[in-house]
């Protein structure tokens, strides 16, 4: 992007220079954590202080812009440009052809971005404009879809999407409020536009009295102070950084200490995420963004609508719905409802690769991307086969869409070697997305002789000589939130 020399004052370089000593952060990481955390005065006075829906449009939009040229300076331009696109192809090209177009023109300008990145900033962990990039390409795509599905009969509309669909194309003052709503814009989690009206003109707290927000700071510092479990794994991290995998050091060690090792610097790198996420859903549910109604039984308000981690389900996962379902849920269910239910019906069978493969590329051009998702798809397929050959038969028993325990015994050792078994295999899986090349993910599987690949091919050999022929999959409950797609982002 071009610069002038008034740019160290328009965006007050030498302010965030002091910071930057202080903290010991590079400047895009140093300017990205300034605006996480004075996001929220402005997520209090957009809560407390902007009493009318025009109000709140005009203050997310110029507090939106303010923000995203403070962090990106001039790179900012692109998410002004790549939005006005899709705009202009929604209110121009035929309903029918109008998502398709949107979804080729945002993913190609999101490749540019990653194409960016792989060019000059090969295997560094940067922020940089193609990171929001990709947040935004969740919001706009989905914004595309949901106008082309306003345009067609209710019925013909996916009984979950009918909620999201909009009728009429909005002014552009309050698409780019949207599109620049400050409160998770560059981090997640990331709301659908209807959401997000009825949230500006406060329709949606239409069932609380007088229709006003519940109290929600009890809620958002709850999640502020998860964020520093982010701070703490941030400093761990430079002690057992993922990047010694896969030196020759690494690789020299005993096999016991590469698997300890391994373990322990790729869960600390999942910490990486937690100071942005969490600082990120503090700042939607204080601004009260995130509101979902209350418990039936409790009475209690969740806070649940727009997240994108459900940190204790996350770390307690043991099947294939863990990751699409409690890890970057905003971007699970972009790709459930905009990848997943429009594939169309010849490839359907093919869907789960499909979205997968998707989801790699939405993620960028690092071979270790593909090796994480390709081997995630294969364990998903490898997980409804053991669902199948064994919960069906030893541990549950299923009636409809209900399921009873058939066996505690069994029950209790699938809980507990389910958890170990996805817990370490996904420590395993993810390695290669950390280090990103092609090499370093292939000796980073090498270091453990590929034992987890391994396991996985036997138990779906097993299962596809001697398993149940019955192609009927088992009809588990899950709830509405849980998806059959994988996501996991930056």
């Amino acid at each position: 992007m071009f610069t002038t020399e008034y740019d160290q004052y328009i965006f007050l370089d030498p302010i965030v220079e002091v910071f930057m000593k202080v903290f010991h952060l590079n400047e895009e990481m140093m300017r990205l954590a300034i605006v996480l955390i004075g996001q929220y005065p402005l997520a209090w006075l957009l809560r407390y202080k902007i009493n009318t829906t025009e109000g709140r449009h005009t203050f997310a939009l110029v507090t939106g812009l303010i923000l995203s040229f403070f962090t990106f300076k001039w790179d900012a331009l692109h998410f002004f440009f790549s939005s006005l696109g899709v705009y202009l192809i929604a209110k121009f090209i035929p309903n029918r052809q109008a998502p398709y177009v949107s979804f080729i023109w945002c993913m190609a300008y999101l490749s540019y971005g990653h194409w960016w990145r792989y060019q000059y900033q090969y295997l560094m962990y940067t922020v940089n404009w193609a990171t929001t990039q990709m947040l935004l390409t969740i919001k706009i795509t989905a914004f595309a879809w949901s106008y082309h599905d306003g345009q067609k009969p209710e019925n013909q509309v996916v009984p979950a999407l009918r909620p999201l669909a909009i009728k009429s194309l909005p002014s552009l003052k309050v698409f780019f409020s949207y599109v620049f709503f400050f409160p998770g814009f560059n981090t997640g989690p990331v709301g659908f536009f209807n959401e997000y009206t009825s949230f500006m003109d406060r329709s949606i707290f239409a069932q609380e009295p007088d229709g006003k927000i519940p109290p929600t700071e009890v809620a958002a510092l709850k999640r502020f102070a998860l964020s520093f479990i982010g701070i703490f794994g941030f400093y761990l991290t430079k002690l057992y950084p993922e990047a010694w995998l896969v030196t020759d050091e690494y690789l020299n060690k005993p096999f016991w200490y590469r698997i300890g090792y391994l373990l322990l610097s790729v869960d600390l790198g999942f910490t990486k995420y937690y100071f942005a996420w969490f600082n990120g859903e503090a700042s939607t549910t204080l601004v009260g963004y995130s509101y979902n109604g209350r418990d039936p039984k409790t009475g209690e308000v969740k806070w649940d609508r727009v997240n994108i981690l459900n940190f204790v389900a996350f770390y307690t996962g043991r099947d294939r719905r863990t990751i699409p379902v409690e890890w970057n849920i905003c971007s699970g269910k972009w790709l459930r409802y905009y990848i997943f239910f429009r594939l169309p019906t010849s490839m359907q069978q093919h869907g789960v690769l499909v979205t997968h493969v998707v989801s790699a590329f939405w993620h960028g051009f690092y071979p270790g991307y593909y090796y994480f998702f390709l081997t995630h798809w294969w364990f998903h397929r490898v997980d409804e086969l053991f669902d199948k050959n064994v919960l069906a038969k030893y541990v549950y028993e299923y009636q409809g869409r209900e399921r009873k325990i058939r066996n505690v015994f069994y029950h209790r050792l699938y809980l507990v070697l389910g958890t170990i078994h996805f817990w370490v295999g996904l420590k395993y899986w993810v390695a290669p997305f950390r280090v990103m090349s092609l090499y370093g993910g292939w000796r980073v599987w090498q270091s453990w002789y590929f034992i987890p690949h391994i396991f996985l091919a036997v138990l779906h050999i097993y299962f596809t000589l001697f398993g149940s022929k019955d192609e009927k999959k088992p009809a588990t409950v899950v709830s509405s939130k849980q998806s059959p797609v994988p996501v996991k982002a930056e």
